[in-house]
């Protein structure tokens, strides 16, 4: 199968790579977003295509416009009346802690994990559940659909320290009290916020996964640690 990945140089398009090159597909790469010559040379005779374009305005909307005309003038299938693939993985594992190269996630940031201290900032009782997904498994189900605490003291044998910040409530009044006082193009300054409330009050919440039903073996988080030394 001949694939297009377009966003390949991030962090979760090289994971895409890795897994489309494993299974002995060929791949096209562009160099520009904007390049509609390119874009069209690498549409055509593709058998499917897959966006891992940056999650910014201009990627999400003129980028990813720019890559859905391409696939129409090549005649790819499903362009009328669009039918994505939604893959629900929750949040990265790479982003929750901070990996160098993945965005910064702590707590200056309004994220939980200091990688420095090796604290964690607790909104609610503490108990409430995340839903994380490695980069390199999230890569995994993209393609064979085209064709915890204790945990981190055993494997790193370090305390880590819970830093209550409120409850839930607390959080929610806080994220949306920062919305209203940011401006729109300024929602690195209150996003995060929102990403920790709907993991933990279960917007995002992964109820029935379908990880059965595809040949991927996922990495728990004991092998994601001992994979990450630096966290």
């Amino acid at each position: 199968m001949l694939v297009l990945v377009t966003g390949v140089t991030g962090n979760l398009g090289l994971h895409l790579i890795d897994s489309l090159s494993s299974r002995g597909h060929k791949f096209f790469k562009i160099q520009n977003y904007w390049d509609v010559d390119a874009l069209d040379r690498a549409c055509n005779g593709v058998d499917a295509v897959i966006c891992a374009y940056a999650g910014t305005p201009v990627m999400h909307l003129d980028a990813q416009l720019l890559l859905l005309r391409a696939a129409e003038r090549a005649s790819a299938k499903l362009t009328s009346s669009v039918k994505p693939i939604w893959l629900l993985t929750g949040g990265l594992t790479e982003v929750y802690f901070s990996v160098p190269g993945h965005g910064n996630f702590s707590p200056a940031y309004n994220g939980p994990w200091d990688p420095e201290n090796k604290t964690v900032d607790i909104w609610g009782t503490g108990h409430e559940k995340w839903d994380l997904t490695t980069e390199k498994d999230a890569a995994e189900f993209s393609v064979a659909v085209i064709e915890r605490d204790d945990i981190y003291k055993e494997v790193r044998d370090v305390e880590i320290t819970f830093k209550e910040r409120g409850s839930l409530d607390d959080l929610r009044k806080l994220a949306y009290s920062m919305r209203e006082q940011k401006p729109y193009n300024d929602y690195y300054g209150f996003i995060d916020l929102f990403y920790q409330l709907f993991q933990l009050d279960g917007t995002y919440s992964l109820k029935n996964l379908d990880n059965d039903k595809f040949n991927v073996k996922t990495t728990s988080m004991k092998e994601f640690l001992r994979q990450n030394p630096g966290i």
